[in-house]
């Protein structure tokens, strides 16, 4: 294999979460540091990472299909990442070349260039790593945008929580936080490159700074990145009490986005406790009255999962009710997926297929016509918008509140936050005037 005589192209596939997104764009970025350009994971290329997940089985199979398609191309290095790479550890040898998991990331060129320097393909040439969970966080950069306008950080790595469905900490390890000297680096490159908004990310964005002497806290990571002129800060998925432990984030951070992403999972407190969660349904509402109190018409948004072995019909309308209850502007939701060595696993009263399909229909129904709802609260009504995409002279960008907004202008307005008073309801969207 001989890719030294000409520019090296890299191309990437992610799979999963933000966390993954990040990691990827870290990792193209060490490889365009040495040389590399970045191509379409469609065309060929010299190497190929396809950034794996492993917490459900619909992702353990799209990471194998996108590996195997990587493979499918005659004189390329295929890197297998991320976590479902990790948990299959020797039995992903026929998919990859390279298969580094979720630690050494940021040795990826290092690897690539010793890989090529060997010239063949054995089993033994196959490079695997082993999750150290003792290691310290691991430095990885980036400094591009996400379409010119908004950016991942990641922040935090790991989780100690042991929730009964979730694979997660077996394969990304115990937490372990990013310093915030290394957060200032990164913050002040992104605005730098003009960034507009920053998304903090991590496998359990809550525990940030536990780890680590002094307990720096979520409120310093946003002060400190607010200090670097980023106009938005977002957070990604955070637990129940959040804020009401640290009420200085609604209290003194300007940027601070409106929406907040608060993991339910259920909204039957028998299925918590048998999910191994750490809270009450009570007590998630007494987070989202906080945060009302102080924005009465933030964007609560959140996960649930459907058909947890055990949840009977009754069990499940008390979700339906307390997501009514809630009125969140957003639902994501998932059908129960048994991963292996995980407590839930093995337990019985499984639910049936189809009924656990009808359950995810029902609560897709429900957070639709609450989404709808929310978004009818912002007509008339004017906000800040962060412009994307445009097709002709029709811009699509979002609010703080993370509502997709649709306006018309005759000038170039992508990249840039202008505020849009709001007409109408769309289709999924809010229609405004500039």
């Amino acid at each position: 294999m001989d890719i030294k005589s000409k520019q090296k192209t890299v191309a990437a596939h992610t799979i999963g979460c933000k966390v993954n997104q990040y990691d990827t764009q870290a990792m193209l970025e060490i490889f365009e540091q040495r040389g590399y350009k970045v191509v379409d994971f469609s065309e060929p290329a010299d190497v190929y990472l396809v950034n794996t997940c492993t917490v459900t089985s619909t992702a353990d199979k799209k990471s194998r299909q996108m590996l195997r398609q990587a493979k499918q191309n005659k004189d390329c290095v295929v890197i297998a990442a991320g976590c479902y790479s990790q948990r299959m550890q020797e039995d992903i040898y026929e998919y990859c070349d390279i298969a580094i998991g979720t630690a050494d990331r940021n040795q990826i060129a290092d690897m690539v260039e010793e890989y090529l320097e060997n010239n063949c393909r054995t089993e033994e040439s196959v490079i695997h790593n082993h999750l150290n969970k003792d290691a310290p966080y691991e430095q990885l950069f980036v400094t591009k945008l996400e379409g010119h306008t908004r950016a991942h950080m990641k922040i935090q790595e790991g989780c100690n929580n042991r929730c009964a469905y979730c694979i997660i900490p077996s394969v990304r390890g115990s937490i372990r936080s990013r310093t915030l000297e290394d957060i200032k680096k990164e913050a002040a490159a992104l605005h730098k490159n003009n960034c507009k908004e920053v998304v903090l990310t991590g496998i359990n964005l809550s525990s940030y700074g536990k780890d680590q002497s002094g307990k720096p806290t979520l409120y310093d990571v946003v002060k400190t990145i607010e200090a670097e002129n980023i106009p938005r800060i977002r957070l990604g998925s955070i637990d129940p009490g959040t804020f009401q432990s640290t009420p200085q984030l609604l209290e003194n951070i300007s940027a601070l986005c409106p929406q907040f992403h608060i993991s339910l999972q259920s909204g039957c407190d028998k299925t918590l406790k048998s999910m191994n969660r750490w809270y009450t349904t009570e007590k998630y509402l007494k987070e989202v009255d906080f945060i009302r109190s102080f924005i009465p018409d933030a964007a609560i948004t959140t996960d649930i999962i459907v058909g947890f072995p055990g949840e009977t019909e009754a069990d499940f309308s008390e979700t339906l009710a307390f997501v009514e209850k809630v009125q969140f502007s957003r639902i994501h939701v998932f059908p129960f997926s048994p991963r292996p060595n995980t407590k839930a696993y093995d337990m019985k009263a499984k639910v049936p297929k189809a009924e656990k399909n009808k359950r995810v229909h029902q609560l897709i129904d429900l957070g639709e016509k609450l989404e709808q709802e929310y978004m009818k609260k912002f007509i008339g009504k004017t906000v800040s918008v962060l412009f994307e995409t445009n097709k002709g002279n029709i811009y699509t960008g979002y609010s703080k509140e993370y509502i997709p907004v649709n306006t018309s202008s005759p000038s170039d307005i992508k990249t840039q936050l202008i505020n849009v008073k709001i007409a109408e309801l769309g289709n999924g969207y809010l229609l405004g005037q500039i």
